[in-house]
């Protein structure tokens, strides 16, 4: 089965990102393994290979920080590789991977609105250009007042649902669901704008959803 589905592409399109994230998890009915997985092969599927690589090395170094071995299938695989059942069970031999994590976009809906310009008052530091006698004196009546007009602009949000399933690597059975839920919008704060800001939210998540879980070290 060929993989095509679109992970973290649409997460990363908006310049400007805090997301909100809500995260639902479970295991299958009799699937929860003995001993949490000590080595787990990363897999994002998507059409940017460097998203790709992006998102899969975020995730190995958050499993990495609690014990697991977090393999990044972009480490062994070219850009024009398929991701498939094939090339995957390919990269679990060679690797010597216990599990799968395998994460893809399966929901995104946007909301674009106008959001009206507006007056903005500005009001500058207290200032007098007369001459003093007394250095120490100042005019605190004398202020310095400016308008200026903000633009119309538009609000964008978009909603992701983003999927992780966790199988097991002997018979390739899923054994582990999450399901993220992820809000972003462009009003947000510039030290949260960038790819990785994102990513790296997201990946954080999921290493601590999986530990909690017991699915990971």
């Amino acid at each position: 089965m060929r993989l095509r589905l679109s992970v973290l592409a649409g997460i990363l399109l908006l310049a400007a990102c805090t997301p909100p994230l809500r995260m639902e998890s479970g295991w299958l009915s009799g699937a929860r393994p003995a001993t949490p997985f000590s080595k787990v092969l990363v897999v994002a599927v998507s059409d940017d290979f460097n998203r790709r690589r992006t998102f899969e090395n975020s995730l190995a170094g958050e499993l990495a920080a609690g014990g697991t071995v977090g393999i990044p299938s972009t480490r062994t695989m070219l850009t024009t590789d398929v991701v498939d059942r094939e090339s995957v069970a390919a990269l679990v031999k060679a690797t010597g991977a216990e599990a799968v994590l395998v994460t893809r976009l399966a929901y995104e809906g946007v909301d674009v609105k106008q959001k009206r310009g507006r007056e903005v008052l500005k009001m500058d530091n207290p200032s007098d250009e007369r001459p003093r006698e007394d250095p120490y004196s100042y005019n605190i009546y004398n202020y310095d007042y400016s308008m200026s007009e903000e633009p119309p602009s538009l609000e964008i949000r978009r909603d992701l649902t983003v999927t992780t399933d966790l199988f097991e690597a002997g018979e390739g059975r899923r054994i582990h669901t999450i399901r993220s839920e992820v809000r972003i919008t462009n009003s947000e704060s510039l030290d949260q704008n960038t790819d990785v800001a994102v990513i790296d939210k997201v990946a954080t998540e999921l290493a601590r959803t999986l530990r909690r879980a017991r699915a990971v070290r």
